[in-house]
């Protein structure tokens, strides 16, 4: 309230950036990294210690995530497997194929990859816990001590499968760093995250005779950006976290309505 433009602008960025990097270090799968010449226990860690016992020590923001994972497996009867890391890796080496070769498209390498693709995702999928009981084997959870060991299981097929928490982790930051935002003292405006990711800061604003903030999520079927149409609308009246998961850079908008039809912004 009583910081000027520049202060407010210059003092959110901060904490942004600053929240962004600290939770990308957590949650990356990829990269080690120090903090003061120790290494920060994220994904990676646990991935490189699978089948050695290690009781690896996560941050509490990692440890919820790991455990909210677990429970999106459970709620989504399986369809969301965060020991998909393998299969992610696999079908991007197939995009990166596609991205290098300039005078081609991802179709030009369908006939060659199909037999590639067909067999290797079947050796994959049959590596990852398909079950509740197999989720629970493969990875043992200490509340107490917030640590976490990454078993190897006869079902794992000697291929170690890889924690990936790409189609969750982004809208869990952005749940973090908006409370973090709202603890600061910053509740108007709206934090988005990539446009696969939104969440409120306090309740929209919008006139007593409306049905309160449109999102709508655009279908990513419709090849024709032209012609896209909404999957889907929701209205919001009160405080929301949305988030989607996907890559859809040019299939999938959020827009916002205001009382009187208008779209007013879109990503």
């Amino acid at each position: 309230e009583n910081e000027d433009n520049e202060t407010l602008f210059n003092n959110v960025t901060n904490l942004f950036n600053n929240e962004v990097a600290r939770l990308h270090k957590n949650f990356d799968r990829h990269y080690n990294y120090l903090d003061n010449d120790e290494l920060i226990n994220n994904i990676k860690v646990i991935n490189d210690s699978y089948g050695t016992n290690k009781e690896i020590k996560c941050s509490n923001e990692l440890y919820s995530l790991l455990k909210l994972s677990v429970e999106c497996y459970e709620l989504t009867d399986g369809y969301f497997n965060v020991f998909s890391g393998n299969i992610t890796d696999f079908w991007n080496s197939i995009f990166d194929r596609a991205y290098n070769d300039y005078d081609a498209t991802l179709k030009d390498y369908e006939p060659s990859y199909n037999e590639e693709l067909a067999s290797k995702l079947a050796l994959l999928v049959d590596s990852m816990p398909s079950n509740v009981d197999e989720i629970n084997q493969q990875l043992t959870f200490n509340d107490e001590n917030k640590t976490v060991i990454f078993n190897k299981c006869d079902f794992n097929n000697d291929i170690v499968p890889l924690i990936s928490t790409g189609g969750i982790a982004k809208g869990y930051a952005t749940d973090l760093i908006k409370e973090k935002l709202v603890n600061n003292g910053y509740k108007d405006g709206y934090l988005i995250s990539g446009g696969s990711s939104i969440s409120t800061l306090d309740k929209p604003i919008y006139s007593k005779d409306s049905k309160g903030q449109k999102i709508s999520v655009i279908n990513p079927e419709i090849s024709n950006i032209i012609e896209k149409k909404p999957a889907f609308s929701l209205h919001y009246k009160d405080e929301f976290n949305f988030s989607t998961s996907g890559n859809y850079t040019d299939s999938k908008n959020y827009y916002f309505i205001d009382e009187n039809g208008i779209q007013r912004k879109n990503w």
